[in-house]
Formats: structure tokens, C-alpha cells, sequence
């Protein structure tokens, strides 16, 4: 578990700077590991990694209990949690891809869900431009999710012999 987290972590720090093509948009590869947890271990593992992950993250970036931390540390958990539920009712039927996908969804629309009952609510700002940045998360999700779930099928068949 210690591994896990550690590097789930270092992928989180190391994809904080990266160039992103909108300031709230990133791939999200450190959920990669979160979906190799959900199969070799299980979701209460891969959710432990996630908490871990996104709270040592803002630490360690300076974001802590900040309105990104916030965003980041629902939408970590809530696709976590919904890949964990998908891969045990609906693994190999759904593949690892679209796990993925479902997850990615899953961390953008509860994140913009928890920008609106956080900020754009309690400032009376018009929710007009929240629900503008639906299809522009969808779309940056989909490619991103695609990618993790990729990543995670690959790495999940060379690990799998060692946790059998």
C-alpha cells in the first residue's frame, strides 16, 4: 500500500505543473493507480491510496483546504468510488477503458457539481457558465479516461502474477 500511494503521489506532483490546455483541465494519471488498486487489491484500498493521494498531495503543493483541494479531493474520491463499483458488477462486460471513462466523467461532473453548491451558489455568480464547461470537461474526459484505462489494463497484466 505504502508503494501505491508513494507513487500515485509522485504522479500527482509531478502532473501538477504540467501545461494544461485550461487551467482546471489535467489527465489525471495518477488515477491509474487508483484502477490497478480497484483490481489487484480492492476499492478500500484504492480509495485509502486516493484519500491519501490527494490530501498529502495539497500538502506537499501548498493547496491544502483550498478550493482546488476541494475539487480535487471529491472528484478523486467519487471516481474512485464509482470505477470500484462498475469493475465489481460490471468487470469484463465494461472493460478497463470504459471504467475509465465512467470514472473521468465522474471526477469532472462532481467536481463542477461541487463548484456550483460551493462558489458559484454561495456567490450568486450565474450558473449559465458552469453548465458551458460540461461539454468541455466531457470532452477532455473522454480522451483522458481512455488513457488511464489503457495504462491501467497494461499495467495491471504485468502485475498481476505477483498478487495471486
Amino acid at each position: 500500500m505504502g508503494i501505491f500511494t508513494a507513487l500515485a503521489l509522485m504522479i500527482h506532483i509531478i502532473e501538477a505543473p504540467l501545461p494544461r490546455p485550461l487551467p482546471w483541465v489535467k489527465l489525471g494519471l495518477s488515477n491509474t493507480v487508483a484502477l490497478v488498486l480497484i483490481h489487484l487489491m480492492g476499492a478500500t484500498e484504492a480509495l485509502a491510496v486516493t484519500f491519501l493521494r490527494t490530501v498529502v498531495g495539497a500538502l506537499v503543493l501548498g493547496t491544502f483546504m483550498s478550493p482546488s483541494f476541494v475539487l480535487s479531493f471529491v472528484g478523486g474520491l467519487t471516481s474512485t468510488a464509482l470505477m470500484a463499483v462498475i469493475y465489481r458488477y460490471l468487470y469484463p462486460r465494461v472493460t478497463f477503458i470504459g471504467i475509465s471513462v465512467l470514472g473521468a466523467l465522474t471526477h469532472n461532473t462532481s467536481q463542477l457539481l461541487v463548484a456550483y453548491l460551493l462558489f458559484f451558489n454561495a456567490l450568486k455568480l450565474n450558473e449559465l457558465g458552469l453548465v458551458l464547461l460540461l461539454p468541455t470537461l466531457i470532452l477532455f474526459a473522454i480522451p483522458a479516461g481512455v488513457l488511464v484505462g489503457y495504462l491501467s489494463y497494461g499495467i495491471t497484466n504485468r502485475l498481476a502474477d505477483n498478487f495471486k
